[in-house]
């Protein structure tokens, strides 16, 4: 073969194998020839870089097989590929879920804007499906696996590469995370009785934004401190008693009436005013 294939995006996605088994892969071939094809779409492979390479190394002809379906459905493809074919922990199909996250971004940006123009339309639209969820139901596992993948990669790449190449679980990678450094407090807080508003708008919070209790409930009492610091600042108006006749009683009546307010703001008006 002379021209030697480009390996496509969706295939880079899965890691290579190691040197012991591409070994074994490359004596299977030579004595059994290729028995599962290489997988194509638009002449770059998308499935099959560890078997091509094993028969270009052992002379053996390749066999291909083109993918044929629409181009939206070819990350499904490989991956259902895959998953059939290689035994991955749950860590390594988190972290490949992680990687595939972007393009299913994009993915569900493009249907939102065909939904978009369908709503325009006056045409029914199904429910959107988070990226998220998506890829949890692809690889087959949980959305806070694939969470816990994604902040262990933010956090570093070193220990990233080491669950997604099975050198590390997620739960073994997470302690091993650099931990943030919490504000030491000289006066330890006193606890917050919360009232039953209160707890449903945490409840809430939980529920629509995903974010934990804690974090919830730091946001709440937060809310609650900055309304008494606002109502301390507001001026607190004293009640002041005087007689007045009740042609004047008339007369404010009738203007505050005009004014459409009662005759105490009325008065208070006036009173600011004069007092300026």
């Amino acid at each position: 073969m002379s021209k030697i294939l480009e390996f496509h995006t969706v295939a880079n996605l899965f890691p290579m194998i190691d040197e012991i088994g591409f070994e074994a892969l490359k004596a299977d071939i030579q004595q059994n020839g290729l028995i599962q094809p290489i997988y194509l779409y638009q002449n770059k492979i998308i499935d099959g870089r560890n078997r091509y390479k094993a028969c270009l190394a052992v002379g053996v002809d390749p066999v291909f097989s083109n993918y044929e379906g629409a181009e939206s459905g070819l990350l499904n493809f490989v991956i259902s590929l895959n998953l059939q074919r290689r035994h991955l922990s749950t860590g390594q199909k988190a972290c490949l879920a992680v990687e595939v996250l972007p393009e299913l971004e994009r993915q569900a940006k493009e249907r939102l804007r065909v939904k978009i123009s369908a709503i325009r339309k006056g045409e029914e639209v199904e429910k959107s499906e988070k990226s998220r969820n998506i890829a949890a139901q692809l690889f087959g596992v949980s959305g806070g696996s694939i969470s816990l993948a994604k902040q262990i990669r933010e956090s570093s790449i070193e220990l990233f590469n080491s669950v997604k190449n099975n050198e590390l679980t997620l739960q073994k990678a997470k302690l091993q995370l650099p931990q943030k450094a919490e504000p030491v407090s000289k006066l330890t807080p006193e606890p917050v009785e919360l009232t039953k508003i209160e707890l449903r708008r945490i409840a809430d919070l939980v529920a629509e934004l995903g974010i934990t209790e804690d974090k919830a409930r730091s946001y709440v009492v937060k809310r609650r401190k900055l309304k008494q610091e606002r109502s301390k600042e507001t001026t607190t108006l004293k009640k002041v008693e005087f007689r007045i006749t009740e042609d004047v009683k008339t007369k404010l009546q009738n203007f505050a009436k005009l004014q459409g307010k009662p005759i105490s703001e009325v008065l208070r008006n006036l009173l600011e005013v004069e007092l300026k």
